[in-house]
């Protein structure tokens, strides 16, 4: 708040407003940024209009108008994960984005399972979020989990696996929700 102040002392005192996206963090008025900087600057004001176009903007799913990826557990042990199902493959999605949900539209059995997603290319694959959830008898078999990757770079692959408490090959069906930047 005392940051705030202060600019608005310097404004009022007839001190210059900072140039659009300007790169220099040397006065107060430099930080705070200029009211028309877009997203991806450093300035108070960037950040801001990033955080409020991101918010605002609409969610969107992968796959979309198909089914829900396929992702099953490895079978030696419990806890042991399966092999990599692709759930959206290079270059789909062209703008920089995070997931904010999996959806679990099917659960094969009941068991515990943990859901861990990855981004990058073939070979490189880096983890970049994992969630939990249960299916018992008397439970509804899909579920809605939240969760918060970082941002991810626009046209990258994202991937899965799956683990599970038995052991078996046990499978889930996913859908991902996501925001573009």
């Amino acid at each position: 708040m005392r940051v705030l102040k202060n600019y608005a002392k310097q404004v009022a005192e007839g001190q210059e407003v900072p140039p659009i996206d300007s790169p220099e963090n040397i006065l107060v008025r430099d930080v705070v940024g200029n009211k028309d900087d877009e997203h991806g600057t450093m300035s108070v004001a960037g950040q801001v209009h990033e955080l409020v176009e991101h918010t605002h903007e609409a969610a969107k799913c992968i796959p979309s108008g198909a089914a829900g990826v396929v992702v099953t557990a490895g079978d030696s042990e419990a806890w042991d994960l399966g092999s990599f199902a692709v759930m959206s493959a290079t270059n789909a999605i062209d703008e920089d984005f995070d997931i904010h949900f999996v959806v679990v539209e099917v659960m094969s059995a009941n068991a515990t399972y943990e859901i861990v997603l990855y981004a990058g290319a073939d070979g490189s694959e880096v983890e970049i979020g994992r969630v939990r959830v249960v299916r018992v008898t008397n439970q509804v078999r899909s579920s809605h989990l939240a969760i918060q990757t970082p941002i991810i770079a626009a046209n990258t692959q994202i991937k899965a696996k799956v683990m599970s408490s038995t052991g078996a090959l046990d499978a889930v069906t996913l859908t991902l929700f996501y925001h573009i930047y």
